[in-house]
């Protein structure tokens, strides 16, 4: 498609080629849910791949220190995806960008999908009862159609857990995974 042309596009004119993507949740509402940006920054600062943040769209033109940023996919879903494919990883917290990872080919880990309710003003999809009667997953399982390189990490999202669980991912077999050409 038009997108996978443009990402490769886009990619090649930042010196990109791998990389890991971070996508932020930084909304005004139920800030509790949001992703602990010191932990993602001090991860991208010494994690030694190259690294794209994907900023929540209220703040897809702000800059974010000295990391490269990608405000097209902040605003425009399906060059969004096209950069999902062609990550080395995807890394978020459970926020609307999820789902499209979930039902993709894309590599991606999924951290701290649980959550108190009361933390964030009664949001139930964040409690091990939500996950098994509404998602049928089971706190410890995966969705039993990922592939080994898609994962919920039910761990919490701090730099030691991100740091953890980026060590289990690179232990993969490269070969499992799906790669696309830079450009069609």
């Amino acid at each position: 498609t038009l997108d996978v042309l443009r990402v490769g596009d886009w990619m090649a004119a930042n010196d990109v080629s791998y990389p890991l993507i971070f996508t932020l949740r930084e909304a005004a509402h139920w800030q509790k849910r949001n992703s602990n940006l010191p932990a993602w920054i001090e991860f991208a600062k010494t994690c030694g791949e190259e690294v794209i943040f994907v900023r929540d769209t209220e703040k897809a033109d702000e800059s974010l220190e000295d990391f490269l940023t990608c405000p097209e996919a902040s605003r425009d879903l399906g060059f969004r995806q096209a950069l999902y494919e062609r990550a080395q990883c995807n890394m978020l917290v459970g926020s609307g960008p999820v789902m499209m990872l979930i039902f993709s080919t894309a590599p991606f880990m999924f951290f701290r999908p649980l959550m108190d309710p009361k933390t964030v003003d009664g949001w139930p999809a964040g409690t091990p009862e939500w996950w098994r009667d509404n998602v049928g997953v089971r706190v410890g399982s995966q969705f039993p159609w990922a592939k080994e390189n898609q994962r919920i990490n039910w761990a919490t999202e701090d730099q030691s857990d991100i740091r953890a669980a980026w060590r289990n991912f690179k232990r993969l077999d490269p070969r499992r995974t799906t790669r696309l050409p830079l450009t069609g």
